[in-house]
């Protein structure tokens, strides 16, 4: 195992809420066991988080979030001790996969499954929220799908436990653009971007949000008001470059624009960059849609295996 803790600036992440505010960070690898001591929010918690299948635990700011990499006969372990959690709500959502993540700067890896638990600022966040579902405010669970170890086939939903798909989580954040809370429309775009990279709906949602809503009255200063409706162009460039060439042309088209600080001028020239060297993504993106698909059949299907 190798812990750490550092204070660094988080410049893309689904947990990260500032473009270039500096959050205090602690990551420890491997499966060593955590202790029920520090899950008293949630009962039972601490059951899912030590699958042996855990490669990485990451807290950021109060939130935390677990990797793991394994089978689905481990996987089916950890739903149903899941499922047990002493929380009201749960819910596990299936995407195409696999699953990849960055923790502070380090080399991007893959896992088959993670577990979220939103505690200090994210939690506070979530309490921002009107009439919309981008934060949770209970532990989930996101399961992939595809290029990874899990076989739908053999995968076992607990009773008691709500499978969202794509379309579910899509439909969430899409409300979130249109929220009047900019912290709730700046996570509705990471979330979209982090989930959703092949979507061409979900790129022009966010493309509205982000050019159509700013009529080039409002200063700076009024549109990073914490309630401000409006969003950072350089925070959404980070985010729409991970939907690779149908994104250049907006960012691009920012670059002309005089109310655009230089600075915001540099994310998205470095955004513009991470395009040019991504390499062709159609069979990816193929792929991702095929196991959307798969996916939608599978809960679909009315052999459905629900333990009971």
């Amino acid at each position: 195992m190798r812990p750490f803790i550092v204070c660094c600036t988080l410049a893309i992440s689904f947990l990260c809420f500032s473009l270039n505010a500096a959050a205090l960070g602690f990551s420890m690898e491997g499966n060593d066991p955590v202790g029920s001591a520090n899950y008293t929010d949630w009962p039972g918690a601490e059951k899912v988080v030590d699958n042996p299948s855990r490669i990485l635990q990451v807290w950021v700011n109060g939130g935390e979030t677990n990797y793991f990499r394994g089978d689905t006969a481990s996987l089916n372990v950890a739903l149903e001790h899941f499922a047990a959690i002493q929380v009201p709500v749960h819910e596990i959502a299936l995407l195409p996969g696999p699953g990849k993540a960055r923790a502070f700067g380090e080399e991007e890896f893959t896992y088959d499954w993670r577990l979220n638990l939103l505690g200090g600022i994210s939690h506070f966040l979530h309490k921002e929220e009107v009439d919309t579902q981008v934060y949770d405010d209970h532990p989930t669970m996101t399961v992939f799908v595809g290029d990874g170890n899990i076989e739908l086939a053999q995968l076992v939903i607990p009773r008691g436990v709500t499978v969202l798909q794509l379309d579910d989580l899509r439909a969430r954040y899409y409300a979130g653009l249109r929220s009047e809370n900019q912290r709730v429309r700046e996570a509705a775009v990471g979330r979209l971007a982090a989930i959703d990279p092949y979507g061409e709906e979900s790129l022009a949602r966010i493309i509205g949000t982000y050019v159509e809503t700013y009529d080039g009255t409002e200063t700076w200063e009024e549109m990073s008001a914490p309630r401000f409706k409006y969003i950072d162009p350089a925070r959404v460039a980070t985010r729409l470059q991970h939907f690779g060439k149908p994104a250049r042309a907006i960012l691009v088209n920012q670059l002309t624009r005089e109310d655009v600080l230089e600075e915001q001028k540099m994310w998205i020239r470095k955004a513009i960059q991470f395009i040019d060297d991504l390499p062709d993504t159609s069979e990816a993106a193929a792929r991702f849609h095929e196991d959307e698909a798969k996916i939608a059949d599978f809960l679909s299907n009315q052999d459905l295996k629900i333990l009971r």
